[in-house]
């Protein structure tokens, strides 16, 4: 595929995912609903897992205690301590992907 033909199967995507998509204040198109491409790269990474190629081990939880500035957020640790406490790493936080495999597996899914 050439970038041209990237660009208009991601923009696909994201209609058939999400609904059209709309002009932001930048005039780039983006989806209403998010992270169009961060959502399919999951996906696809869940279906098959052999198409991610190189990772890295880090420690995530999701900040729970009600009264902090962070309740439901996210939080990533590289670093793997924080106040002298070992962290387990539990998450392997995907850095490449076979970018073939992952076009081969959206338009498998998308295109009649």
């Amino acid at each position: 595929m050439c970038a041209g033909q990237v660009s208009r199967f991601l923009s696909l995507i994201g209609e058939k995912v999400y609904g059209s998509s709309k002009s932001s204040d930048d005039g780039s198109k983006r989806s209403s609903a998010g992270a169009v491409i961060c959502d399919a790269v999951a996906v696809c990474c869940a279906i098959d897992r052999s198409m991610v190629t190189a990772y890295e081990m880090c420690n995530v939880e999701v900040e729970v205690e009600k009264d902090s500035l962070a309740f439901g957020a996210t939080v990533c640790d590289f670093g793997h301590h924080y106040e002298g406490v070992e962290r387990l790493r539990n998450v392997k936080w995907v850095q490449e992907i076979d970018v073939q495999r992952y076009s081969d597996i959206l338009e498998k899914a998308l295109v009649p």
